[in-house]
């Protein structure tokens, strides 16, 4: 896609940016089962086990005490109401997808009526035994510690139950025998009730740590997209600063010379993380540099790709013997060109600083004044040492050079 400018300059092609398709889950957002859904799930398959054992049970005591006597025939009824009644319940539950304790108080009303007709029945036909119904309602009571609701609810279920069976003219008359079967219903209410109660804790706990484990991973993918783009955006104009700087896009020299200066900082800063220190050599023959450049002098240079270890002697020994032999290009060469460069070698920092100028012969000089022996007297108080190599019409080369620290 092209954009004509309104001042009529020629277009220019626009970034095509990819376009990302939409997330189907946003970040965030749990799309799977959670754990105390499933947690639900097994306690209903867990009711569902428990009822149809407890029909089970119903159905072979009615069948068996029904053959023996003709006159509890009519108990096979209670068969069919048991079996109803377990569907409907079964039913709303796994409609609701839990165990709804409206649901349960219900069935444990009905379990407990049970026992009821049965014990009429027996009292008639002149048994002292048990309720047929007396299996049905303990295989069904732990249901009732399964529901969701509190102890003392759960504990006032199992005692509605307990009653029923004791109050029922059929069992036998309570004595010390009876009273583990009356306390079975009791025990598998509260077991029934720990089991569950400490399941969804567990669950809920886990629950809680995976939204957060989600979250968390979401803020470190929406960093990390931000930090890509961040990346992309810090490329892409250190690579624009860059070329205005090398194709001398920018007419005024101080300012090519500045760009290049700040863009050459930048790049450091973002590669190795250190920045410009006017304390430290970089720093220190940068901000050299940008001073002489705004004189009038176009300096090149070349730099290290990390800060070479200097004491602050030597260092300072460095810059201003630097500064010495780019006062002399400027003041002696007749050239408005020079060229810096720093090379960290195995055990040296080496600054070099050369012109193309009207040089001069070195052996006609008489040493002990001026620039040069400021030069070579900065070095020698740091241990270090200069280096000047001229010829006239040649140009002039001056190599500074100091050891480096361990």
């Amino acid at each position: 896609m092209l954009l004509r400018s309104p001042d009529g300059l020629p277009p220019c092609p626009t970034a095509r940016l990819p376009v990302r398709p939409p997330n189907r889950h946003p970040v965030g957002v749990i799309t799977s089962v959670s754990t105390t859904e499933r947690i639900e799930h097994s306690l209903m398959r867990a009711t569902t086990l428990m009822r149809l054992c407890s029909l089970f049970m119903l159905l072979v005591d009615i069948l068996t005490s029904s053959a023996g006597d003709p006159a509890l025939r009519p108990l096979s009824c209670l068969v069919g109401v048991a079996v109803c009644q377990t569907v409907v319940f079964l039913a709303i539950c796994r409609r609701r997808r839990a165990l709804m304790w409206q649901a349960v108080l219900v069935d444990v009303l009905v379990i407990s009526a049970t026992q009821w007709p049965g014990g009429l029945l027996l009292s008639t036909a002149g048994h002292q035994v048990i309720s047929p119904t007396f299996n049905y309602v303990v295989m069904a009571a732990p249901v009732a510690g399964l529901a969701p609701w509190p102890l003392p609810a759960a504990l006032l279920a199992a005692a509605l139950m307990v009653a029923a069976t004791a109050a029922n003219r059929a069992v036998v008359p309570l004595s010390i025998g009876t009273m583990p079967d009356l306390v079975s219903i009791v025990a598998a209410v509260v077991i029934a009730w720990v089991v569950a109660v400490s399941a969804r804790e567990v669950a809920a706990r886990v629950d809680e740590r995976r939204r957060r484990a989600v979250a968390r991973a979401g803020v470190l993918a929406r960093r990390r997209e931000q930090g890509l783009v961040a990346e992309a955006l810090r490329h892409q104009l250190m690579t624009t600063m860059e070329r205005l700087a090398d194709d001398d896009q920018i007419a005024t020299p101080y300012v090519r010379e500045h760009v290049r200066l700040e863009t050459s900082w930048l790049r450091r800063l973002i590669t190795t993380g250190a920045t410009l220190d006017p304390g430290s050599l970089i720093g220190g023959l940068a901000y050299l540099v940008a001073e002489k450049i705004g004189s009038g002098l176009t300096v090149h240079t070349r730099w290290p790709d990390h800060e070479p270890l200097l004491s602050p002697g030597q260092t300072e020994a460095l810059v201003g013997a630097t500064r010495e032999a780019l006062t002399n290009v400027t003041k002696h060469a007749a050239v408005s060109e020079a060229w810096l460069v720093v090379r960290a070698e195995a055990d040296m920092v080496v600054v070099e600083i050369s012109d193309e100028g009207q040089g001069f012969d070195v052996t006609s000089v008489t040493f002990g004044v001026g620039g040069r022996e400021s030069i070579r007297r900065r070095l020698a108080d740091a241990g270090g040492e200069a280096v000047i190599e001229s010829a006239p019409g040649r140009g002039t080369r001056v190599r500074l050079s100091v050891r480096r620290r361990r």
